[in-house]
């Protein structure tokens, strides 16, 4: 089947519908982000006896060293995070009340790391809380300044904004599969270009059945979107830790305290960005630039970050 529309413009008619995909998936990640946080901050407010079942297994998402640091040292980081979680939860109650477009405005970025850290120290603050209880430890309720109740409606709220959002971010992946699988059945499609699509196909696809089967946006199997920074916005922690491998769960993106305006990220993040997932036009550049390499290689960047 043959267009009048070339194979390169149909390239970048794709290009422009990944944004729209785009704008999905980084509005249901935030929200996300906002339902695990806030959920995590109500739990923090009970007896550990009444935690309910689905959160014990946070404990097994801390690595080994704070496994077994000393009872005294995880009820310093304990009270550190939990701090941090209560200072921080007006904060995030009035990005939950933001729309979309407010959400997508000039400070996504600074919005989406916040919700990121908040989400990773509440949820770390419950695992250490599991944690000590294992132990015989008692750790007291967190005393938040909004009610239990008002959460918990924030929380539905947030609950039925994500679903109608996942539905969004499956419509757009239905719709750049569609549209990928036509232009695959271009006769004058050279065979290059029809490698990356097909591959890019079973990307989308593989997307699709993820958030089909329930999983998280947050763990996409292909990223959609990868936000590169320059050598000049990383920087290092320089605070004494809590413990010697700081307490948070995910440990490879470590901002500094929530209330920063300033997004610090640790030196583990330039390790970490030598072997990154990158998106299908990131992919596309690596790939078709860098003849002796695989389609599934080009998936991860395996070279340093640029100077």
């Amino acid at each position: 089947m043959a267009t009048n529309i070339s194979p390169s413009e149909e390239l970048r008619i794709i290009e422009e519908k990944r944004g729209a995909l785009e704008q999905a998936v980084r509005i249901a990640l935030s929200i996300e982000q906002m339902q695990k946080g806030l959920s995590a901050a109500l739990v923090m407010g009970e007896e550990t006896a009444n935690f309910p079942p689905e959160v014990l297994s946070l404990v097994d998402e801390l690595s080994d060293p704070i496994k077994s640091a000393t009872t005294d040292k995880l009820r310093d980081a304990l009270a550190a995070l939990q701090k941090i979680v209560g200072d921080n939860l007006s904060r995030i109650i009035e990005i939950s009340e933001m729309d979309e477009q407010a959400l997508l405005g000039a400070d996504i970025g600074v919005i989406e790391r916040l919700l990121e850290d908040y989400r990773k120290k509440s949820q770390t603050a419950v695992a250490i809380r599991v944690l000590l209880g294992t132990r015989g430890e008692k750790t007291e309720p967190l005393q938040h300044k909004v009610s239990p109740d008002e959460l918990r409606q924030r929380i539905e709220r947030l609950d039925e904004k994500e679903k109608v959002c996942r539905e969004a971010v499956k419509c757009e992946l239905e719709g750049m599969i569609s549209e990928t699988e036509r232009i695959l059945q271009r006769d004058d499609l050279p065979d290059k270009m029809r490698q990356i699509m097909a591959a890019s196909l079973e990307d989308f696809r593989d997307n699709l059945a993820h958030l089909e089967s329930g999983a998280s946006i947050r763990t996409l199997p292909v990223a959609v979107e990868i936000v590169e920074m320059s050598e000049g916005e990383i920087s290092t922690v320089n605070t004494p830790s809590i413990l010697e491998e700081s307490p948070i769960i995910e440990t490879q993106t470590l901002f500094q305290a929530v209330e920063s305006e300033t997004i610090v990220m640790e030196t583990a993040r330039q390790q970490l960005d030598r072997l990154k997932k990158r998106n299908f036009f990131s992919r596309l550049w690596h790939w078709a630039t860098t003849p002796l390499i695989s389609w599934r290689e080009a998936k991860y960047d395996r070279t340093g970050p640029s100077n």
